[in-house]
């Protein structure tokens, strides 16, 4: 885990203050800011960082030195690299639509003698690779595009409801074909939330066994987030609200448990969530938004990371002038990118 003792301030544009705890020796220059835009994420490579800004897709080089490209206009819920040069979206005509479409668009990129990354463009336009239908009424529900461990891109369908069970994976790529065994046998877990509420329990499942109905984890809870690790051997649930979370392996079984304590200065009627929790590539950190807010305002927000065993995580960035985004591991787990409000897209170095 890092070792923050070291504190660097650093007042950006407008004067507005930023506290970055920096890792043990590391300097100032640990810090990228890649200018406006949001929810960033990095090709498998990790040399390339893709983001939202002005409603288009863009790449940049991620050590912040090339240009941006725009790559389409982006109208999505949500991305991923499906590999180092094909990104995949979807997107519903509205928020109340049954319909998903899943669209892709192939990069070219250019590099230098040293491998670096210094040409990124667009090849031709996106493509749309299929259209799914649900039917909520018939609890059939369709999923955002997931990456596997394995690097296999897809969705997910659950159909008959939660509660009987049914989730299939499907692979979505230019060229993704097979059987089961392309992608393989790996858990995942989903919230059934409970009526007239957002919260609910957890179920456990695989991509594999598609005709094998889902396990209940627990009974009564108020499980709002989960995120599985990438090493498929442990995934993390967030209580809501209250910023408490807890890790399990996938038979079940508690790992770590993390209470959050009430916090000193924090006024009467405001409340502390755990979001946007991500685990490091190597499944070894987890990095997570907590926030301070009242009814209707985020009051402040920080990046925290942990190697979960520790009884508290560890604030690597303060932020006081609005919302965080949602966090994103460089693939070597050495590095987070993440999207602020008001100074854009900083990568900050993180040293387990």
């Amino acid at each position: 885990m890092c070792s923050t003792r070291a504190r660097l301030m650093i007042l950006l544009a407008a004067g507005l203050l930023v506290s970055v705890a920096l890792p043990a020796g590391a300097a100032p220059g640990d810090i990228i800011k890649l200018g406006p835009g949001g929810d960033p994420q990095w090709s498998p490579d990790g040399k390339v960082i893709s983001l939202i800004s002005d409603g288009y897709l863009q790449v940049t080089p991620a050590d912040g030195k090339g240009p941006r490209t725009k790559l389409a206009e982006y109208r999505g819920e949500r991305y991923v690299w499906a590999s180092d040069t094909e990104i995949v979206w979807s997107r519903r005509p509205s928020r109340y639509s049954d319909t998903t479409y899943f669209n892709s668009i192939i990069l070219q990129r250019g590099y230098d003698s040293a491998g670096l990354t210094n040409r990124i463009q667009g090849g031709a336009s996106p493509t749309r690779l299929t259209t799914v239908s649900g039917d909520r009424t018939a609890g059939r529900h369709i999923g955002e595009p997931v990456r596997l461990p394995n690097g296999i891109c897809g969705y997910f369908e659950t159909s008959a409801g939660i509660n009987a069970g049914r989730r299939q994976f499907h692979p979505l790529s230019r060229g993704a074909t097979g059987s089961t065994a392309l992608w393989g046998d790996w858990p995942i877990v989903v919230v059934d939330p409970q009526a007239n509420s957002v919260f609910g329990d957890l179920w456990l499942g695989s991509t594999g066994d598609t005709s094998a109905p889902m396990r209940r984890l627990t009974d009564g809870g108020r499980y709002g987030l989960t995120e599985m690790a990438p090493t498929g051997d442990k995934f993390v649930a967030a209580r809501m609200p209250g910023g408490d979370y807890t890790v399990f392996d996938t038979s079940g079984h508690v790992l770590a448990a993390h209470f959050e304590p009430p916090r000193k200065g924090v006024k009467f009627g405001t409340y502390e969530d755990a979001s946007r929790l991500r685990w490091s590539p190597d499944g070894r950190l987890l990095a997570l938004i907590r926030s301070v807010q009242d009814e209707n305002t985020v009051i402040a927000e920080r990046l925290m990371v942990s190697d979960v065993s520790n009884e508290h995580p560890v604030e690597v960035l303060g932020y006081d002038a609005g919302e965080l985004g949602v966090p994103a591991w460089r693939p070597d787990s050495r590095a987070i990118a993440i999207g602020t409000e008001r100074q854009g897209i900083l990568i900050l170095e993180v040293t387990p």
